[in-house]
């Protein structure tokens, strides 16, 4: 096996809750971090497990890593969960992905909205099976008052797809006489290629905290949820069943009414004009943190436009073993750094906005 890359931070013992995360009036927390979950399948092959073992083990850290980005004052948090290229994997692992996420989904979605958390799916939605497909969808209206953060989920989702399908988009209006070829600029596709979602704008509102303030029943989304999610939705009716390689049926909410994902999110940057700025409310952040567990150096088709200037920070751990402390590190090591944006060293810090 190849040694590990320089680049990697030194294996240290994390630091206390307590004295990673800074106070914000002290210092900067990234305003929108994205999260590469890499490593599921080698926690689980070191233990003598299957593969779809490491992703359940893997719902956890999303668990844990959603609860301290939201007490951190993180506004948006942006995971990679299936890519394009994952359909290149073994059917059954595929189907256990998609089965998961329906539990997820569906197990999370209470404590998601009493929290103030909106989640709102990114990537390609024609190929979805039906049961995480329409989960996702009621998912996405369930949360859709939340405030507090906006939650994405990366599903069959790969950069050079958005920005191709985001260029087309363009090249359409242009063809149509909506827009001249001028209009083509980084501005417009970033707009097509980061629509925020109707509603939610770049700071929450004075009421968001107190009215979510409390923590939610915290029976919901725990691990006893997962081990009962199948009976669960055997009582749901707005269940659709779906088969495991291993015929297990579990489910994935139903289709509620007309779907609401990508035509809201398309709406919302069509309605934007060619120029934008960074408290644009038709346009999510780029992010300023990107986070990649597992070891590995690269981006993996993610995001590859949005993070033309985000701080990367890899580390060792594999997915299953991403910690509260682990990301409490990322955020002490974001703040340590300095960002210039290509000016010179004197220029303002712009490390965290709002």
């Amino acid at each position: 096996m190849a040694a590990t890359p320089d680049i990697l931070p030194p294996d240290t013992a994390p630091a206390p809750m307590s004295a990673a995360l800074p106070e914000p009036a002290t210092a900067p927390v990234p305003r929108h971090v994205a999260i590469i979950m890499d490593g599921n399948g080698r926690w689980a092959a070191a233990r003598g497990l299957p593969r779809w073992a490491g992703h359940h083990a893997g719902i956890a850290s999303v668990r844990r890593t959603v609860e301290e980005a939201r007490k951190a004052g993180v506004r948006y948090l942006t995971l990679y969960a299936f890519s394009t290229e994952n359909w290149k994997r073994p059917s059954v692992e595929i189907s256990a992905l998609w089965e998961l996420l329906c539990r997820f989904l569906v197990c999370e979605r209470a404590e998601l909205k009493a929290k103030g958390i909106r989640l709102v799916g990114i990537g390609r939605r024609d190929r979805l099976p039906l049961g995480p497909r329409t989960a996702l969808e009621l998912t996405e209206r369930l949360t859709a008052g939340g405030q507090d953060m906006l939650l994405r989920l990366a599903i069959d989702y790969g950069s050079q797809w958005a920005i191709a399908a985001a260029a087309q988009t363009l090249a359409r209006q242009a063809l149509a006489g909506k827009i001249a070829v001028e209009d083509i600029t980084e501005a417009a596709l970033a707009r097509q290629l980061q629509p925020a979602p109707a509603g939610f704008g770049p700071h929450p509102p004075a009421s968001a905290g107190a009215a979510n303030g409390s923590r939610a029943n915290e029976a919901v989304g725990g691990e006893a949820s997962y081990a009962a999610a199948g009976d669960a939705a055997a009582n749901d009716a707005n269940v659709v069943p779906m088969r495991s390689a291993a015929g297990q049926s579990n489910g994935g909410a139903a289709a509620a009414g007309e779907e609401n994902g990508d035509a809201e999110l398309a709406a919302a940057g069509a309605a934007a004009g060619p120029e934008t700025s960074a408290e644009d409310a038709t346009t999510v952040p780029p992010p300023d943190l990107l986070i990649r567990t597992g070891g590995e150096v690269r981006l993996s088709n993610f995001l590859l436009w949005e993070c033309a200037y985000t701080e990367l920070w890899f580390t060792r751990e594999l997915w299953p073993e991403f910690e509260r402390e682990s990301f409490a590190t990322a955020l002490a090591e974001f703040a340590r750094r300095q960002r210039r944006f290509g000016a010179a060293e004197e220029a303002p810090d712009r490390r965290a906005e709002g």
